[in-house]
């Protein structure tokens, strides 16, 4: 989460303000240390070796893989209205997007990245 606080702070930013919501808030730390098993979990099956040439790094696929998988969490709880009583289905969602698609949670969250700095 340091990573994400320390390059996207904006990013981190809205998130944290979305967690303090009284309706649709969530505990951002549970989502972070989640966040983290999910990326250890597709990194033992073995899924990430796509991921992580493509950022030329073990460190840096995995950051850029949490970074997506947050974002992808923001959107999902953003657009369907989620409440905390959502959130394991959130979090199985995540886990299989993880190890069945990962550099498109990477590349979409990059893509939504330039996107938002216009």
């Amino acid at each position: 989460m340091l990573w994400v606080c320390e390059r996207k702070p904006r990013f981190m930013e809205v998130l944290f303000q979305m967690s303090r919501n009284e309706r649709i808030g969530f505990p951002l730390m549970l989502i972070g240390i989640n966040t983290t098993l999910v990326c250890i979990k597709a990194l033992k099956a073995r899924k990430l070796f796509d991921v992580c040439n493509y950022c030329e790094s073990v460190v840096e696929g995995l950051n850029e893989l949490y970074f997506g998988l947050l974002r992808h969490f923001r959107t999902i709880w953003e657009q369907r209205r989620l409440t905390v009583m959502d959130f394991q289905s959130v979090l199985e969602e995540l886990t299989d997007i993880s190890v069945k698609r990962p550099m498109y949670v990477v590349r979409s969250a990059f893509v939504e990245d330039e996107e938002s700095e216009l």
